[in-house]
């Protein structure tokens, strides 16, 4: 064979140079061999310990990933429990936890508990118990067996303990076959505080069973979820025998380093079932007492490691024998002629051994000769091309070709190779087969001792793998992973290259900004997945818009950017003509997992070169003119003006002034009273903001309520407005004056913050303030919006005693279907309506079928806006109970307020206009 008289050549050098080290003096030869030899056992070791490092390390990470993995599905199943018990909690009415009313409610509860179990593959039931334990209501309602949570300690500390807010079972098994399941428990409290009973979502944990089980953690891994609290096993894959399944060791190195403050990260430490060493990822659940453990066993991740290292041994042992031999070689050296042969054979030994090393390598190689026919390839040649020897045998390398290098490039190579007499790179091959591939390619040349080149080696590696690992970090480097659209990083290099040949070909481009009107709404409203889809039908809609030539991407959010290139002189056209399209089509309703969701578009346009130059000026242009956009009513378009430089700096400024307002104490509370139209008194006074700033002046509330509800300002204004009014309330008591209630105004974002409730609550215990003192305002819009939510809010809130009323009624949508589901006292006329009662006949007819159809519900009836003394009138007459206005007062502050209501207590400033 070739390959075979390759290495005998190397053997006839070999007895060569023997022959030349006869006389040579072996003690000036062996020690530089000792150098070489440690040399080589020292990078050998290094390469042991790094090898060692990288498994290691490739471990911990997949732990961690896993961890992450089991935390994250977990988590969010609690989640999704804690909110549909949020949910559920408002359906669940004091009066259905007494035993002697379960037949009214039965029905009721058992369906709504099961509707809200549909679409949770994880839990499997929603359950009601009662102060005593026992089950009163529940989703299965054909499960074989009853629960009872009379004795889990869990169902005490909510009964025990007023402040807890929600309790973990440990494991529970039930019915025959011992299905074990985990319950989250929410308590039902009265008013009043007294416990009621709890609601309970109760987990399969089969179903994670399932999900663990479809990880790979190896023979001998295991994925845990255990509580923070007191160490407790939740569910373990794969499971442990009963025996095994206690409380975690107190000494164990988790729990330590868990009560050390660890949240996430990596532990090694046998485990206390087995004693096996174990790489354990550890994750700890932020807002409930668990965490989760992803364990790999050391000796299966180091499996590989072990094969390499026994490799590292031989190979070492190898180095040894041949210094060994050396010496003996060396040591003879002055020996007979035959002793020379006999080590000629050994070393012949010794070159097997490389022609084994080099078939088995997983390296392709092949060697040809100078000039450059094929003689000799490995198995791993064969193994990756699909070509054997019969079939290159003295051709040239280039038939492995794919055509995809220039042979300018192939040139080059071998200029190189020339030069310096190696090379490497990346070029394309073709297999057998016809497929194409990349590979990395290192070519050397051979040498006999003359310096005449005899051979070229060429070692190569198949790196596809490499390659769509490149193309999928490029992609996400340059694309929005929701939508597949350029991202921000994308659409600044490429409108950049769209600025240079616009400049250059002296043509235009325009550039449309592009902001959804109330997706956070609908983000917020019905969940993050919806939004999405929300967010890739929108980018589908947007691709459908455009030309091929333009460019679309996703900045972030629900922001989105079109860029229109190669305009010439049609801007004034073709712009507004595309910019109309994108608003009709964006406006079209969306159906989305069965919701018809409706978002239109506001978009800002500026056009190259007149409104910027460059990439930065062109997208603060079209940002500015978007806002401006949303300022004229939302669902339009409007290009960049200069004027709207001044506006958008402005609004930065009242921003940044409101941002800091609260922290100055700049906001001050006017009380504008409410008059029963009947008797002339004065029964409430509503509660409106005022701020004083020290720059802008009186700045009115129709100015900086709209900002601070889009910049995200209102929920601390809103609160900061609740506990003011609350004092006020406690004030008017200690005057003289407690019949007369306190009416704030809640927006829509302070409805849905989960913790509205225990804010109200904490403000009514603060200030002593008695049942009916305080009302609280909303927007008929606000009560249409999520009503089922709503109303669950709002009867928490009237639990408290609180009075509720919607304002501005007249304006919106309602449905009276919904209205009268509300738990509200009382209706508020919009002014709009007030305004004209005399001469316009509609607005008569509505306000008098609004006062009828409410005092057919029980509601009272509020009329805001009256001004004249022939309005009064007009709504004596149909009816209307209560009105305030200019007519009676202007918005007072609280020193002015306690003077009205003195002068109005003694009659003298009842009907007086102010």
């Amino acid at each position: 064979m070739v390959r075979i008289s390759i290495f005998r050549m190397f053997r006839r050098d070999d007895v060569v140079n023997i022959g030349r080290f006869k006389g040579f003096h072996r003690h000036r030869i062996l020690p530089p061999l000792l150098v070489v030899f440690v040399t080589a056992v020292v990078l050998l070791a290094y390469s042991l310990w790094f090898s060692h490092q990288q498994a290691i390390q490739a471990a911990q990470t997949n732990v961690r990933n896993l961890a992450w993995l089991t935390e994250a599905r977990w988590s969010a199943s609690l989640d999704r429990a804690r909110s549909s018990l949020d949910n559920l909690a408002g359906k669940v009415r004091p009066d259905a936890m007494r035993q002697a009313e379960l037949h009214r409610y039965e029905q009721y509860l058992n369906t709504e508990l099961t509707i809200e179990g549909k679409g949770f593959p994880e839990i499997k039931a929603f359950h009601v118990f009662g102060a005593d334990g026992g089950l009163m209501y529940t989703s299965e309602v054909d499960d074989p067996w009853r629960l009872n949570m009379t004795e889990a300690s869990c169902f005490r500390k909510l009964r025990e303990d007023p402040r807890q807010e929600i309790a973990y079972s440990g494991v529970m098994r039930h019915g025959a076959d011992q299905v074990e399941s985990f319950m989250v428990l929410l308590p039902l409290r009265a008013a009043n505080g007294v416990f009621l009973g709890a609601l309970g979502a109760q987990i399969d944990l089969a179903y994670f069973e399932r999900l663990l089980g479809s990880l790979d953690v190896g023979g001998r891994g295991f994925l845990a979820i255990w509580r923070s609290d007191d160490f407790s096993l939740v569910l373990r894959r794969p499971p442990l025998p009963p025996e095994l399944a206690r409380r975690l060791p107190a000494d164990h190195p988790v729990r330590g380093a868990i009560a050390g403050g660890m949240r996430d990260g990596v532990v090694r430490a046998p485990a206390y079932v087995d004693g096996l060493p174990r790489i354990l990822g550890v994750r700890v659940l932020i807002n409930a007492p668990f965490y989760v453990v992803a364990g790999l066993a050391e000796d299966e991740v180091l499996a590989s490691w072990r094969t390499k290292r026994l490799v590292v041994v031989l190979v070492g042992l190898l180095l040894l024998v041949v210094l060994w031999l050396m010496r003996g070689l060396l040591k003879h050296s002055e020996s007979s002629l035959a002793r020379a042969i006999d080590q000629a054979q050994s070393a012949e030994e010794r070159l097997k051994l490389m022609a084994s090393v080099y078939e088995h390598t997983s390296e392709a190689i092949l060697v040809t000769d100078a000039a450059k026919r094929i003689v000799s390839i490995n198995r791993a040649f064969t193994t990756l091309t699909g070509y054997a020897l019969a079939d290159v045998q003295g051709r040239n390398p280039s038939l492995l070709s794919a055509g995809r290098t220039s042979p300018e490039e192939y040139a080059e190579m071998w200029r190189a190779i020339d030069e310096s007499g190696a090379w490497q790179g990346e070029i394309w091959d073709r297999r057998k087969d016809g497929s194409c591939y990349p590979k990395w390619l290192a070519i050397s040349t051979l040498r006999n001792a003359e310096g005449v080149l005899t051979h070229y080696i060429g070692s190569f590696t198949d790196i596809s793998d490499r390659k769509q690992a490149e193309q999928r970090i490029h992609e996400l480097a340059h694309n929005d992973v929701l939508t597949g659209l350029a991202n921000r990083f994308s659409l600044d290099q490429r409108l950049a290259q769209a600025i240079v040949a616009a400049r250059r070909e002296n043509r235009q481009l325009a550039v449309m900004f592009i902001d959804l009107d109330r997706f956070k709404a609908i983000n917020d409203t019905l969940g993050h997945p919806v939004g999405d889809q929300l967010l890739r039908d929108v980018a589908k809609r947007l691709r459908a818009c455009v030309r091929a030539s333009d460019i679309v991407a996703r900045l972030g959010g629900d922001e989105f950017v079109v860029v229109m290139t190669d305009l010439a002189d049609a801007v004034a056209h073709a712009v507004p003509l595309m910019a109309g399209k994108i608003v009709r089509q964006l406006s079209r309703t969306h159906r989305i997992d069965g919701h018809e969701l409706r978002s239109t578009p506001s978009i800002g346009i500026a056009v190259f070169p007149s409104d910027g130059e460059d990439v930065g000026a062109l997208m603060k242009a079209a940002d500015t003119a978007m806002y401006h956009a949303k300022s004229q009513g939302r669902a339009n378009y409007q290009f960049f003006t200069a004027a709207m430089n001044k506006a958008a700096a402005e609004r930065l400024q009242l921003e940044n002034a409101l941002r800091q307002a609260l922290e100055r104490d700049e906001f001050r509370l006017h009380f504008q009273p409410q008059i029963d139209i009947a008797s002339g008194s004065v029964v409430a006074v509503e509660a409106l903001i005022r701020w004083q700033s020290p720059t802008m002046g009186l700045v009115p509330p129709d100015t900086f309520i709209p900002l601070a509800e889009e910049v995200g300002l209102i929920e601390g204004i809103g609160r900061w407005v609740l506990e003011q009014a609350g004092r006020e309330c406690e004030l008017l008591v200690a005057g003289g004056y407690p019949g007369i209630r306190v009416a704030v105004n809640l927006s829509m974002r302070q409805l849905r913050k989960r913790d509205i409730v225990a804010i109200v609550r904490r403000v009514l215990q603060d200030n002593r303030i008695a049942p009916g003192q305080l009302e609280l305002e909303v927007t008929e819009t606000v009560t249409m919006e999520a009503p089922e939510t709503t109303i669950g809010v709002l009867g928490q809130l009237r639990a408290l005693g609180v009075l509720l009323s919607v304002d501005d009624f007249g304006i919106g949508y309602s449905s009276l279907a919904r209205l009268k589901l509300l738990p509200i006292h009382g209706l508020k006329l919009d002014r709009t309506l007030v305004g004209d009662i005399e001469t316009d006949a509609n607005d008569a007819a509505i306000c008098a079928a609004a006062i009828a159809m409410a005092h057919s519900l029980g509601l009272k009836v509020v009329a805001e806006g009256v001004e004249t003394e022939a309005q009064l009138e007009h709504l004596r007459r149909l009816g209307c109970d209560l009105a305030q206005g200019y007519h009676f007062s202007r918005p007072l502050p609280v020193d002015e307020l306690n003077l009205y209501l003195e002068r109005s207590r003694q009659g003298a400033a009842l009907g007086a206009p102010a």
